[in-house]
């Protein structure tokens, strides 16, 4: 039996209730418990499954990075064949735990404002920081398992002593440690010998000053000490060599010799590698180092605070230290903060704890959801630093979805009893209307991180995934567990924790404030009583006319008419039958909680709509000079960062420490100038010269063995043996004419084996170059090789050679120094312009390589192309991402909607703000750069929300007059957006406090988008719709044809059907007057129900057309109501006094 209400003369069909919201009204704690555990069971196995922390920034699919990396591989293949390697064994290390000495030791530099970065109180704070760290023992972590030691063959297990100042200063007054030792270095330059360390053979070797006293030493002694360094000059042989790179570690470049002051020194503690016996894969060398320093640093901080407090004139820096995770990990704290604001929010929004709860808990939630399809389905091990930002994004994303459909829900009160009489009927409607507008923009978002998933940036790649995956899982939860939690709260929540509502806590704020309540928290508070005690009159009476079909009588039924509402049972032969004619079931006259429009609601669809419809000519007329503005100015000023992206701000602790390391020291110990090489090599093949070869995008850079080099086949450089030679004089002469490299100290600037070997060739073995027979070439190469260049070390190891498969020899580089140094790499003075213009230069001298010697196939390649490369990629990243998301949103603009007209309206809005946001980023000086790029991809995916839950809104408002239509669309919309919009600026303020610079961009840069797409779709979206919107169908409706489901419309109605009903009483028509707005009436100030005059077909597809009701067949206390209405007994607004007589 299908249930009807009853009313008068009259019947009027109930608001119809669909499968699946007659299950989650029935059934909320069972579909809860659902969701609950697919949900947990996903986000379980996301975080099971969850991998460490790393990184690519770099396209790896760019034919100049794969040339990069193909040479790499190239000259590790050559690295291995000099030292007599064999590639698998290469892998493996069989060194002594703890005896190699791990590169970039812990740094603790020591600035003074004065100059006495050597006096008495810096190397006080020199020995106790060495003392702290040597001595560290914390959680079973201990210093002493990480050192190095002091001897390789383990016959001294003890720690190698750092190089430290206060060390030095310390050695000169002590004892030897036996008469047997060695001081001849220490007497050459003048220093009492000092070998406290038995295995110490002299003075130069750090480990030579045993463990500092607290105390430093007498002036005099370490005078002497100090004194001895200056003497020492660059050397490669010797104790100088170790006296000269004793300095540079400790007092660096600068130290004055002759007061022997310096504004800097510095401490260096050596690791030892590897951690564990047998065990030298470096991942997990990485890991245990990182867990050793994440534990330190906080003892370090602390020494460094208690340090400038005891001494102002010191300041002290820590350099080669997890300080990137120890940052990161305290940037997770304003995490919580963001989640904190949201829950406020929330709570406050939808006046419940456990909703509110329910709300965050779903957000959450989808971030472990996302690492799922990360870890589980794509089987991806990694994670990248920028899905922290995907938290940010999912806390404003999903909490505007709840409002949407909380908003939904709460107005449902405030329509007619057909849809506000019973709790499955009000859910329906709010739900029918909340989930197609949460699906567009969620689709839109979604699609837009999407984007972002393709990119050939394995980072940006992953953020992509897992956020897109995000907002899928909360699209999923928020029309599933949201709905049956507000349920739940509806049906058995409703009246407990009453002190904890918002409204209560408010009132007792108030109270304690000594605030008195005004007189229209009054009147609202008597609209809301004179609104339950009439849709309770309308319940009984509806419940009355459905108990006559059962011929039963009403007390038999178990009617009770109570504060929770009426409900209506009936008892046949055991079972349960309700009025609705489903088994088992109950048909509940739920009571509307707070059924009077809030003051938002009530501000949006009054004095601001006034506002809107009075000037909407203007603020068009504003917008569209915005619109033009922004784009011109855009064009003309927006541009790309020609600087490398900083972690953090130039006045961070980590960028001083990074500058101090760097410039007063050098890059690595005992370095002074170190220029930046490009390699010149024949043999690869220049279109595909290298593969992964399964390697993973983030073990690139250290696993580069692993991956694969492609050479040219059958290609024999020994018939090419001049060629050779006279390329790498061309491509040398090139670049110092270009200014790129510099050969007039008399040197050649470059390493160019094929010159080495023709004189060895000449000298040693008395014959001609070049060499003839060709096929003896490759014996003598080989040969040379074996015997010459493995005594040059590093020079022969990395900077040129060849490569030779028992046939012929297949491969040659050479390395060319540029002007460019690695400190201007590493300390971003060198920028992406820059090293676009060196490689640019580079090309242009390697064709003329290929011109002179007659030789082509030549690859090119430098250290620093793959960041330069990553920097365009992120920039073309963002156009095509950005150009992507813009016009999905068209698509799925005019694909809920179905009306060209608003489509264009809406697009033209999404555009504006689009184009502001660029405007801002002109006003603010910034620049394109990774980060920026990354949120310009995302642009058009956030943007679109407000538009188009806007343009959503406005479609389902029925009448022909447009301004009418905009005020009933930001009486709906309004609030649930303005809540949105704070929200997700409450939780970008948390991104603002973080040290990371990218999480401080992001969160900018997220304001910026959702401020200006507030205040474009909220005032410049609604007046242009006011001026130019549609107006009744089909005014700008988009005819589809048959096969998709078009019916195209008629003078009468829709084809094929009966013409529309009409109104008939005007004072009833939703949209033919306006209706009052007075705090007591029950009648919402926005359109209470879609009405029946020519409704749009996406209107009609999600929400049923009711019957009409006339004044006449309305119950006796609606008609009463109506009546006290029309005769202003009620107090209206003032803005609304001077309408009141043509509401009715």
């Amino acid at each position: 039996m299908e249930s009807t209400k009853s009313v008068g003369s009259q019947e009027m069909e109930p608001y119809p209730v669909g499968r699946f919201t007659r299950t989650v009204v029935r059934s909320p704690i069972q579909t809860m418990i659902v969701c609950f555990l697919a949900a947990m069971s996903c986000a379980s196995m996301g975080i099971v499954f969850a991998g460490g922390f790393s990184g690519s920034f770099t396209d790896l699919t760019d034919p100049i990075v794969k040339k990069m990396y193909g040479v790499d591989r190239a000259v590790y293949s050559w690295t291995l064949a000099l030292t007599g390697t064999d590639e698998e064994e290469s892998v493996e290390s069989t060194a002594a735990r703890q005896t190699e000495a791990m590169a970039n030791p812990i740094q603790v530099i020591i600035k003074s404002k004065s100059g006495k970065a050597l006096g008495p109180s810096a190397l006080k704070w020199f020995a106790k920081i060495q003392n702290e760290v040597v001595s560290f023992d914390a959680g079973g972590l201990k210093y002493t398992d990480y050192c190095l030691r002091s001897s390789s063959d383990l016959s001294d297990t003890s720690c190698k002593v750092p190089s430290s100042p206060a060390a030095i200063a310390n050695s000169a007054s002590a004892s030897p440690a036996s008469p047997s030792s060695d001081c001849s270095c220490a007497t050459t330059f003048g220093v009492t010998c000092a070998n406290i360390d038995a295995s110490c053979t002299d003075f130069g070797v750090p480990s030579c000053a045993a463990k500092v006293p607290a105390s430093p030493p007498p002036k005099a002694a370490s005078k002497a000490a100090f004194t001895a360094l200056c003497k020492a000059e660059k050397s490669y042989s010797g104790c100088e060599s170790d006296l000269y790179s004793l300095r540079l570690d400790t007092v660096g470049k600068n130290f004055n010799c002759d007061t022997l002051e310096t504004n800097w020194a510095r401490l260096l503690l050596p690791y030892g590698v590897p951690f564990l016996d047998g065990e030298y894969d470096e991942e997990i060398q990485e890991e245990k180092r990182e867990t050793f320093e994440d534990a330190l640093l906080p003892v370090l901080y602390g020494l460094k605070k208690e340090a400038e407090e005891d001494d102002p004139d010191l300041e002290i820096y820590y350099w080669n230290l997890n300080q990137i995770g120890y940052y990161l990990n305290n940037d997770l704290r304003f995490v919580m903060m963001g989640i904190f604001f949201v829950f406020t929010l929330l709570f406050w929004q939808t006046e419940s704890l456990f909703v509110s709860s329910c709300g965050l808990f779903e957000i959450l939630i989808s971030y472990p959801c996302g690492l799922f399809v990360w870890h589980v389905i794509f089987q991806q091990p990694y994670v990248t630093y920028l899905m922290y930002s995907g938290i940010f994004v999912i806390l404003g994303i999903g909490a505007d979805d709840i409002f949407v459909l909380s908003d939904a829900f709460k107005q449902a009160s405030l329509q007619p009893p057909h849809i506000s009489g019973s709790l499955e009927t009000r859910f329906a409607w709010a739900y029918n209307r909340a989930a197609s507008a949460m699906l567009a923009t969620s689709l839109t978002t979604c699609a837009a991180f999407a984007s972002c998933a393709v990119s050939p940036i394995w980072d940006i790649a992953a953020f992509g995934c897992v956020a897109a995956t995000m907002i899928l899982a909360d699209y999923l939860l928020v029309i599933t567990w949201l709905p049956a939690a507000m349920i739940v709260n509806e049906r058995y929540l409703q009246n407990c924790c009453t002190w904890c509502a918002p409204k209560h806590l408010s009132n007792c704020l108030m109270r304690c404030m000594g605030i008195k309540r005004g007189a229209h928290v009054a009147e609202k508070e008597t609209a809301e009583k004179a609104a339950i005690t009439e849709r309770r009159a309308y319940q009984v009476e509806s419940v009355e006319k459905q108990s006559s079909s059962f011929n039963t009588p009403v007390t038999e039924l178990g009617l009770e008419n109570g504060e929770g509402g009426i409900e209506l049972k009936v008892s046949t032969s055991g079972s349960s039958l309700s009025s609705s004619g489903e088994d088992n079931t109950v048909f509940s006259h739920d009571k509307p909680s707070n059924a009077a429009p809030r003051m938002l609601e009530e501000f949006y669809s009054g004095p601001y709509a006034d506002f809107v419809i009075k000037h909407a000519k203007v603020i068009v007329a504003f917008f569209a000079c915005l619109l033009v503005a922004s784009i011109v100015t855009t064009l003309l000023c927006i541009e790309a960062d020609t600087e490398q992206t900083s972690f953090f701000e130039d006045s961070h602790f980590w960028v001083k420490s990074q500058s101090a390391s760097g410039d007063r020291f050098g890059v690595t110990a005992s370095e002074e100038v170190s220029f930046l090489p490009i390699k010149l090599s024949f043999g690869l093949k220049p279109t595909d010269p290298w593969s992964l070869d399964g390697v993973h995008p983030c073990d690139v850079r250290t696993d580069v063995a692993s991956t694969k080099a492609h050479f040219k086949p059958k290609r024999d450089l020994a018939d090419h043996q001049v060629a050779l030679s006279e390329a790498c004089a061309s491509f040398m002469v090139t670049l110092t004419e270009q200014g790129n490299a510099d050969a007039t100290s008399g040197a050649p600037g470059y390493d160019c084996w094929i010159d080495d070997f023709k004189a060895w060739l000449t000298s040693t073995k008395g014959r001609a170059f070049p060499v003839v027979p060709a096929a003896d070439f490759r014996a003598l190469a080989v040969e040379w090789r074996d015997t010459q260049a493995a005594d040059m070390g590093f020079r022969y190891a990395f900077a040129t050679g060849f490569l030779e498969d028992g046939e012929r020899v297949t491969f040659s580089f050479a390395s060319f120094n540029t002007t460019a140094t690695v400190k201007d790499l590493l300390r971003g003075a060198l920028g992406f312009g820059d090293m676009w213009e060196l490689y640019d230069d580079a090309e242009a001298a390697r064709k003329d390589a290929e011109a002179a010697s007659q030789l082509d196939g030549a690859v090119q390649a430098a250290p620093f192309y793959a960041g330069m490369v990553s920097g365009q990629a992120f920039l073309t990243a963002a156009i095509s991402n950005l150009t992507a998301g813009l016009l999905l949103a068209v698509l799925v603009i005019g694909g809920m909607t179905l009306n060209w007209k608003l489509t264009g309206i809406a697009v033209l809005a999404l555009a504006n703000v689009v184009s502001l946001v660029f405007f801002l980023m002109v006003v603010f000086q910034w620049k394109i750069n990774v980060i920026e790029s990354i949120g310009i991809s995302l642009a058009a995916g956030m943007a679109v929300d407000y538009v188009l839950h806007l343009a959503h809104s406005y479609n389902h408002q029925s009448g022909a007059d447009p301004a009418e239509k905009v005020r009933g669309c930001l009486a709906e919309m309004g609030i649930s957006i303005t809540y949105g919009c704070i929200t997700s600026f409450s939780a970008c303020v948390a991104l603002y406090l973080c040290d990371f610079l990218w999480f401080k961009i992001f969160g900018y840069f997220i304001t910026m988008i959702i401020t200006s797409s507030f205040f474009v779709s909220m005032l410049g979206m609604m007046a242009a719709l006011v001026c130019f919107g549609p107006g009744e169908a089909p005014d700008g409706e988009i005819k589809l044809p048959a096969w998709m489901g078009g019916q195209g419309h008629t003078q009468d109605g829709p084809q094929g059907g009966a013409p529309t009903e009409q109104v008939t009483d005007l004072s009833l028509s939703p949209r033919a007057t306006k209706p009052p707005r007075s705090p007591k009436a029950a009648v919402a100030p926005f359109p209470a129900s879609p009405a029946p005059i020519s409704m749009p077909r996406s209107a009609r597809r999600l929400e049923a057309t009711p019957t009409p009701m006339t004044s006449s067949s309305m119950p006796r206390e609606t008609q009463a109501t109506i009546a006290r209405k029309k005769a202003n007994t009620l107090p209206v607004k003032p803005w609304e006094r001077k309408k009141s007589e043509a509401s009715f």
